[in-house]
């Protein structure tokens, strides 16, 4: 009699505490899948929050946000570690930076305990669209304060192969895929404690069908207009670390001989092999970015080869080239467009430097758009793809040259996806040291090349020459802000209900 006494309560406290250990190491396994790093799985990121809500709302609210915080910063560390950054020393501000900004997205699992459950009882429709709401409301939220763009924190990146959910963003942004998954997690989290109510779980099935077979059905329509063929160039792997020959930047700055004399043999491959894509067909060639080095004083010499390149063989030329400069910090990273005739069309400095790891002058210029014969060509630098102000451009094919590194090379092409289905362009994405892909403005991938699994990254795509005018481009964000004053709506309703009871 006296053990059983004194085991029973124990057991009576053992069982929640694993139960809820059990949920934490659930969620926190999904949530690591579902973040769009490695490993990934796409599913994960509609599974994820059913177990992490499942436990905030048993437990009391601030010790329920303490612990999904903590789940949320040990996946942003887990993210960082997995894309391998090329740093010989260990990535704290990174980790810092990402783990903070996930802090972020714990703010809808505190709003679903503080709002949601007060209104479930006799609204739960209404009460499952706390936790979707507030989802995209972070994530405004986060990519508003995020030195690193859209490349992380976003729930839909994890959607990027599945191509008729995909066209849902070409209407609300990223912002609606996000939104519906975590719909589908809060009633699937209602209908697990309230196996009867069939109704949330039922509206998102029915939505999500919806927008899946309009997308389906968007993809099945038949291609119309004309495409042009168009080539990326990558210098050889065997050229990849001839720039280690140059001494630092700003050693180097004073000192134009020296570098046409390490990277001639470079940009001279470069223009031949432009050349030899031209001359093959090819009526638009760009190259990777910062595909060669120059210094600021010959960067006009660089303009005149290659419009005499694109001139002999009537094509656009973007050439891209690491700039010397004298001024601190002594560092430009330049796309130069050059047309059939010759001449200069554009000249584009990036705007969004990669954060501690790309000292360099920023461009201040938006990304530029030309008319031309094959649409409306644009060209921005890798990274600008990943921030509203500059990826969202009105044209028909976005040229953009980008270098990444293994670990993180075949997720940021992925995330370009998006982008082109948002914003209706075709997008050309040559990526040194990570996997070129050129896609339609549904989302197709046209052609792609692994820079890791050939002697010279060369990818030639038929691209169309007329985007797709989405209502995205034209709206914006409006979905995302909706979802902010439906938020705000919804905890007013919890407030009034609170005070009838």
């Amino acid at each position: 009699m006296t053990t059983t006494r004194s085991t029973a309560p124990r057991r009576g406290v053992a069982a929640p505490v694993l139960r809820d250990g059990a949920l934490l190491a659930a969620g926190a396994v999904l949530l690591v899948l579902a973040q769009h790093g490695h490993p990934d799985i796409g599913v994960a990121g509609w599974l994820f929050a059913i177990p992490l809500l499942l436990f905030a709302r048993r437990a009391p609210v601030w010790l329920g946000a303490v612990a999904i915080a903590a789940v949320h910063a040990v996946a942003a560390v887990v993210w960082v570690l997995s894309i391998q950054l090329p740093s010989d020393e260990f990535p704290w501000s990174a980790v810092v930076g990402c783990a903070l900004l996930n802090l972020i997205l714990v703010l809808p699992f505190v709003a679903d305990r503080l709002v949601a459950v007060r209104i479930r009882g006799d609204r739960p429709v209404l009460a499952s669209l706390v936790f979707p709401t507030a989802r995209v409301a972070a994530e405004l939220l986060l990519f508003a304060l995020s030195p690193f763009g859209m490349v992380f924190g976003s729930l839909a990146a994890s959607q990027y192969d599945h191509l008729a959910l995909l066209q849902l963003a070409s209407v609300t942004g990223a912002y609606g895929i996000s939104f519906l998954m975590a719909w589908f997690g809060a009633a699937a989290c209602e209908l697990w404690q309230r196996p009867g109510t069939l109704r949330p779980v039922g509206i998102v099935a029915g939505v999500t069908a919806v927008v899946v077979a309009s997308g389906a059905l968007v993809l099945a329509l038949p291609e119309r207009g004309e495409t042009v063929r168009v080539a990326g160039i990558t210098p050889p792997r065997a050229q990849d670390a001839v720039a280690d020959q140059l001494p630092a930047w700003e050693d180097t700055a004073p000192d134009p001989a020296a570098v046409r004399r390490v990277m001639e043999p470079v940009t001279d491959r470069l223009l031949a092999d432009s050349g030899r894509e031209a001359a093959a067909g090819a009526r638009i060639v760009l190259w990777s970015e910062a595909a060669t080095l120059v210094h600021e004083a010959d960067l006009p010499e660089l303009a005149r080869r290659a419009g005499a390149v694109a001139a002999e063989h009537d094509a656009y030329l973007l050439v891209t080239a690491g700039v010397f400069t004298a001024e601190p910090p002594h560092a430009r990273n330049v796309a130069v467009l050059l047309g059939p005739d010759g001449q200069q069309q554009a000249i584009y400095d990036k705007v969004h430097p990669v954060v501690g790891m790309e000292d360099i002058r920023p461009g201040t210029a938006p990304p530029p758009v030309v008319a031309t014969e094959f649409g409306r060509l644009a060209a921005m630098i890798c990274y600008d793809n990943d921030y509203a102000d500059t990826a969202g451009v009105d044209a028909d094919i976005l040229l953009l040259p980008a270098a990444d590194w293994e670990g993180f090379d075949r997720l940021h092409t992925q995330k370009a996806t998006m982008r082109a289905v948002e914003h209706g362009y075709a997008l050309v994405r040559q990526d040194a040291e990570g996997t070129a892909a050129t896609f339609d403005a549904r989302g197709r991938t046209l052609a792609a090349a692994d820079w890791f699994r050939t002697d010279q990254q060369v990818m030639v795509a038929q691209v169309p020459t007329a985007g797709v005018t989405t209502v995205y481009a034209r709206v914006g964000d409006v979905f995302a802000y909706a979802c902010v004053l439906a938020l705000a709506a919804l905890s007013v309703v919890a407030v009034l209900a609170r005070r009838r009871r």
